[in-house]
């Protein structure tokens, strides 16, 4: 009569180590799987943040529209060569000037160490016409959208009695 009171004891003892046996790697498994998903979460948190920051810079980059618009026009990417001579001559021929001459150099690194990616390019024109019509040109030089610099200016006097100067204008432009 001994084994009766030893064999619940036993089942007890038998189902409690095979419940942990079968439970144990379950609840594992679930421990993982609620970490895995606490990673995705915060993954997903951290990229739906990302991406909400990304559409604010471009919602503020949008109402800058415009002035992107000109800091691309006063500084273009590279030099067009067709551009800068069909913009010469059309400035000279508006301000009652004759463009005689033009020379366009090699763009090169700018000097000033703040800004290494902007190159210089030197240009050189010779013009012919009365002052007022280079003060006026000057002028509309200087209001132009794009970035000038005007390192020389030359007078040639008149010839005789005309009113008809030359001038030699050395200019740099900038660009990236």
């Amino acid at each position: 009569m001994r084994y009766p009171k030893i064999i619940p004891l036993v089942c007890i003892l038998s189902a409690l180590f095979l419940g942990i046996g079968f439970v144990w790697p379950r609840y594992q498994s679930y421990v993982r799987a609620t970490k895995n998903l606490e990673n995705k979460k915060t993954f997903l948190n951290n990229q739906n943040e990302y991406f909400r920051k990304i559409n604010e810079m471009f919602k503020r980059m949008e109402g800058n529209v415009e002035a992107v618009a000109k800091i691309n026009a006063a500084l273009p990417a590279g030099v067009d060569y067709s551009k800068l001579v069909n913009y010469f001559e059309k400035t000279a021929t508006e301000n009652g000037l004759i463009l005689n001459k033009i020379n366009i150099g090699e763009p090169t690194e700018s000097q000033n160490q703040s800004a290494k990616k902007i190159k210089e390019t030197s240009i050189d024109l010779s013009l012919v016409g009365p002052y007022a019509a280079f003060n006026n040109f000057l002028i509309k030089i200087e209001k132009s959208s794009r970035l000038f610099e005007a390192e020389k200016i030359s007078f040639i006097a008149p010839q005789k009695e005309t009113n008809i100067f030359g001038f030699e204008l050395k200019l740099k432009v900038y660009s990236y």
